[in-house]
């Protein structure tokens, strides 16, 4: 049985998954749209992401885990935009208080 390394804070990892059987994960380009907006508002909380690509049976990012301390505990946010289209492509943005919290 493979032994499974916990994630450690401050470190760098790359995460990669594929489809069963090498089958499609993205059947359309909504589908690419929900799991970035999901990754964004979810993982965004705990790393920073450097890179990332995503095909139609399989995904990879480059991440780098927050320090304990940079870590904010989950609370919705109500107003916070996950990202947006630049040229077609979906791009990860956040929404910005006038006291300069997040929205």
């Amino acid at each position: 049985m493979q032994k499974i390394e916990p994630i450690e804070y401050g470190y760098y990892y790359h995460i990669y998954n594929r489809g069963i059987d090498g089958m499609d994960l993205f059947r359309s380009n909504d589908n690419y749209s929900y799991f970035m907006e999901l990754y964004f508002k979810y993982v965004e909380l705990i790393a920073d992401t450097y890179a990332w690509c995503l095909m139609k049976n399989h995904f990879h990012f480059l991440v780098r885990i927050k320090e304990e301390e940079e870590i904010q505990p989950f609370k919705p946010l109500s107003g916070y935009k996950t990202s947006e289209r630049v040229n077609g492509l979906l791009t990860p943005s956040v929404v910005i208080n006038p006291d300069g919290g997040l929205v």
